[in-house]
C-alpha cells in the first residue's frame, strides 16, 4: 500500500518556472540559542533557521522559492530534481506538472512525517 505525503504543483510560463503550489511536512526545533531550526525532510532534507513563528515562515517560502530556482539553473530542471529525491510525476503538460511523494506503508517512517506542521504555500516564482 502507497501513501501519499507531499503534493507541489508546478506552473510555467514561456517555458520558465512560474509558480509553485506545495503541500508537505515541515519539521522545526527550538535550539539552545532560542533560534528555530526549521526543516523540510522531503526536499533533501533542507533547513534554515528563524528567530520566531513569523519569521520561520517567510524563512521557509524564501527556502522552497531557492530549491526550485537553484534545480532550474544549476540543476536538470524542477520535476528531474524531484524525482532524484523521490517524488513521481502525477501528470504534466507544456504548462503545469503534479507531482507526489510517497512512501511504501512504513509505520515508523509514517509517524516520524506525522510529528511535523504541514506547510501550504502557493508561491511565485520571479527570475
Amino acid at each position: 500500500m502507497r501513501i501519499q505525503e507531499a503534493h507541489i504543483e508546478i506552473n510555467r510560463e514561456g517555458g520558465s518556472l512560474s509558480s509553485i503550489n506545495v503541500t508537505m511536512p515541515v519539521w522545526d526545533k527550538t535550539e539552545s540559542d532560542d533560534f528555530l531550526s526549521v526543516s523540510l525532510p522531503l526536499f533533501g532534507g533542507l533547513k534554515t533557521t528563524a528567530k520566531d513563528e513569523f519569521d520561520a515562515q517567510q524563512a521557509l517560502k524564501e527556502l522552497i522559492i531557492l530549491f526550485c530556482k537553484n534545480c532550474e539553473e544549476f540543476g536538470l530542471g524542477l520535476e528531474a530534481e524531484l524525482r532524484i529525491i523521490g517524488w513521481s510525476l502525477v501528470s504534466q503538460t507544456s504548462t503545469k506538472s503534479i507531482m507526489d511523494f510517497e512512501i511504501e506503508q512504513n509505520v515508523v517512517f509514517d509517524e516520524l512525517l506525522k510529528t511535523g506542521d504541514n506547510i501550504s504555500e502557493n508561491l511565485q516564482i520571479t527570475n
